[in-house]
């Protein structure tokens, strides 16, 4: 079989710095069956490349253009659009023969009136399936767009376990927070716990993974420069790469997804429960989802929440080390590639059987 996939402008599919999205892509990609083909449609300006063929088609006003002819040439009997329906139609509208896939990683914004729910609906008329990340994206989705349900899914992101797996018995005394540097994944609730809790604890130091720190602006770097009474005790890295984030969580204790938005899904949270870390969550969104009953989830997402919640964790090892154990056992069992392949597959074959 042979499958292409399509990627939004902005998408440089990096190996050296990938967005989550770009990570999702390459963890499915490794469980391919040997026989498959794979090619990757993206923009320009990767710092670097893995093993997976790409095509780059620089974002440009005849784009879509650009992108049909890549496909033609390659002829794939599925093409996966990820992300943006709006912007890639005109390319799935060419290719109506094919089997298509909408594969959405967040949440789609509800319709403004009726006739914006004619538009979405119609936009999407051209993918024969339509992929979420979480029964939470999906259901939303669904509740503007019922008549949609019978071509709608939900298949969680996977991960490889194997690569990220860490010992729960043999961590560091560190408190990870990692995320992009916006203030709706709760940066500034992160600092006020640490700035409660470090004090109090000094033989433990947290690790900011600040990714896309240019993007928060003069606002990042004020809640950065709130970090000085305890700088002896935070690491602060900013723009790390893949390598270097598996590391840190690897190495850290205790993980704290304090997301103040309505997470789609959240693959941070689903790495720390691999890495063998105790997870302090939010529990918004697809968060749940990710962890099962394996976090502490906060009532509230404010500092002294988090503070409380790490400090019970720090106080009783043994339970916290059970509750990365825990984590770890559950997403071996449930988020495990094989077990999104199997989903995968399974909606690859239908959709080649009934074309």
């Amino acid at each position: 079989m042979k499958i292409a996939i399509v990627l939004p402008p902005v998408y440089a599919f990096c190996a050296l710095y990938p967005h989550s999205i770009e990570t999702v892509i390459r963890t499915l990609a490794a469980g391919l069956p040997a026989e498959d083909q794979l090619l990757v449609i993206c923009d320009t300006g990767a710092k670097a490349r893995c093993n997976i063929p790409v095509v780059e088609v620089a974002n440009s006003w005849h784009r879509s253009r650009d992108i049909i002819a890549a496909l033609r040439a390659y002829d794939p009997d599925i093409i996966e659009f990820h992300q943006s329906a709006a912007i890639l139609r005109p390319v799935a509208k060419a290719f109506r023969d094919r089997a298509t896939v909408f594969y959405r990683h967040n949440y789609v914004k509800p319709p403004k009136n009726r006739i914006d729910a004619w538009r979405v609906t119609r936009r999407l008329r051209y993918f024969k399936t339509l992929v979420f990340v979480s029964d939470d994206t999906r259901e939303d989705f669904l509740s503007h767009f019922r008549g949609l349900a019978d071509k709608s899914v939900t298949i969680h992101n996977p991960i490889q376990i194997d690569q990220w797996s860490g010992n729960p018995d043999d961590k560091d005394r560190t408190i990870l927070f990692c995320a992009r540097t916006v203030p709706e994944k709760g940066l500034s609730p992160m600092i006020d716990g640490l700035l409660d809790l470090l004090p109090r604890y000094p033989q433990w130091r947290g690790v900011l993974l600040l990714g896309d720190f240019a993007a928060g602006g003069a606002w990042a770097g004020a809640q950065v420069a709130r970090l000085a009474p305890i700088a002896d005790q935070v690491s602060i890295l900013k723009n790390q790469s893949l390598e270097d984030v598996r590391h840190h969580t690897q190495r850290a204790a205790i993980a704290v997804i304090p997301s103040m938005w309505r997470e789609p899904f959240g693959l941070t949270a689903l790495e720390a429960h691999a890495a063998g870390c105790a997870v302090v969550s939010s529990g918004s969104g697809g968060l749940r989802e990710v962890s099962g009953p394996h976090a502490v989830f906060l009532d509230e997402v404010s500092g002294s929440a988090i503070a409380a919640a790490v400090a019970s964790l720090i106080d009783a090892p043994d339970e916290r080390k059970a509750l990365a154990r825990n984590g770890q056992a559950h997403v071996r069992h449930a988020h495990a590639l094989p077990t999104r392949m199997a989903q995968i597959a399974d909606v690859r074959r239908r959709m080649t059987v009934n074309r």
